[in-house]
């Protein structure tokens, strides 16, 4: 304002003097006058530069991180449902405990089941005896029994055969004959008994098809009974974590009822729901901080970025990230909420500035330089924070100006030293 007002002085100073008649020395002197009042406004003009807030450009170590709550779970879990009604007798394990694979953890009451299983073990028994005996001893026999009553067949055939030559010779009477004829049609009918008991009891046979049906039978019915005496011992299926039990011990229970939850044992991961404007910068990888509470950094545990969901939740504008976690993560719960920290940019001595000092949003920052303001190109990493990490274009100690409307490349300025980063 002072630089327009004298100007404007000594602009009606000169036209003033063209209006008056002044002696020559006059003339002189008032144009002297003008002379110095010039002067004067152009040493305030180069006095007056514009000025601007600028930071110093320091390395630093720099990370970029996404805060966020999570859920600590178990892959595998599922709920342990009773197929059989019941007293509960004993549970053998308490929340947090480990399992291994087919151990008892509940145990019903099954005196009734116990009573059928053994009547269906024992008959079990009894078709296995009767299908051995029939195969290790009545077939045996029966192929024995077969050999003699052929060696008989043979026998009695050869005697009613020379009879039946004598007869038609005269040299032996009818009824000797028919004797003769009596005892081998005697011995044809045992033979033909013994061959169809042999036949019967061999491979394929009737009676052995039989035995060995109701052996079957008997077998599947004793499998079943076990089976079911399996369902009133509750075990788990693999290494597992009992993380909760819903029965007490002497609790009577129906078909249906909810026993324990369980999951599997070394299989923890972390699920978080995340705000939906970090979804372009995670990737599956990337390095993972959880922790417990205010345990801290010194008690948190790597993990990872193991699934990051496509969908976006349109009532929450959130999506969803499972993370992969250590086996040394100690606390053995499941829904426990936890800190999650997701890095996505960590570097050491980097440099940083604020978004802020881009020349209109663009890859530009104005360095000072001379006591100019000079437009600079600059490569940068950007992550969901106001800060850029810079990867080319500064250097430690240069000054950066804030942009602003009067700023223009090459401009003179003047840094304001109680806003100057040292």
């Amino acid at each position: 304002m002072v630089r327009d007002s004298l100007v404007s002085t000594a602009q009606r100073v000169q036209k003033y003097m063209k209006h008056i008649n002044w002696t020559k020395g006059k003339q002189i002197t008032a144009i002297i006058l003008i002379i110095a009042v010039t002067f004067v406004v152009f040493l305030l003009s180069r006095g007056t530069r514009d000025e601007v807030e600028a930071i110093t450009v320091q390395s630093q170590e720099y990370e970029e991180k996404i805060v966020a709550v999570g859920q600590l779970q178990l892959a595998n879990e599922t709920t342990l449902i009773s197929e059989v009604s019941g007293e509960i007798l004993s549970i053998g394990a308490e929340e947090g405990d480990v399992l291994l694979a087919d151990s008892i953890m509940i145990s019903i009451n099954d005196s009734d089941q116990n009573f059928q299983l053994e009547q269906k073990k024992a008959s079990f028994e009894n078709a296995a005896a009767e299908y051995q005996q029939l195969v290790d001893f009545d077939y045996a026999s029966a192929k024995q029994e077969l050999i003699s009553q052929t060696s008989k067949k043979e026998k009695a055939q050869k005697s009613y055969e020379a009879a039946g030559s004598l007869y038609r010779e005269g040299a032996l009477s009818q009824i000797d004959f028919m004797e003769y004829k009596s005892d081998y049609e005697a011995a044809l009918a045992a033979w033909n008994t013994a061959k169809l008991k042999v036949q019967s009891l061999e491979e394929g046979g009737a009676l052995r098809s039989s035995a060995s049906a109701q052996l079957l039978s008997a077998k599947s019915s004793y499998e079943s009974a076990l089976n079911d005496q399996k369902k009133y011992q509750i075990t788990v299926p693999w290494n597992s974590v009992l993380l909760k039990i819903y029965v007490s011990e002497h609790d009577y229970i129906q078909p249906g009822k909810a026993l324990a939850d369980i999951g599997k044992e070394g299989s923890y991961h972390v699920v978080a729901e995340l705000d939906e404007k970090y979804f372009r910068y995670l990737e599956k990888g990337m390095k993972a901080m959880i922790s417990l509470g205010d345990s801290g950094k010194s008690n948190s545990v790597e993990g990872s970025v193991d699934v990051i969901s496509p969908k976006i939740n349109d009532e929450t504008g959130t999506f969803e990230v499972k993370l992969a976690i250590s086996d040394e993560f100690r606390y053995g719960a499941s829904d426990l909420t936890v800190n999650v920290e997701i890095m996505l940019i960590e570097k050491e001595n980097a440099i940083a500035i604020p978004f802020d000092y881009l020349i209109d949003g663009e890859p530009y920052v104005y360095v000072y330089q001379n006591g100019k303001a000079v437009k600079t190109g600059i490569e940068y990493e950007a992550g969901p924070s106001s800060n850029l990490l810079i990867t080319d274009g500064l250097l430690e100690g240069d000054i950066i100006i804030m942009p602003g409307p009067s700023i223009q490349d090459g401009k003179s300025v003047k840094i304001n030293k109680g806003v100057e980063a040292s």
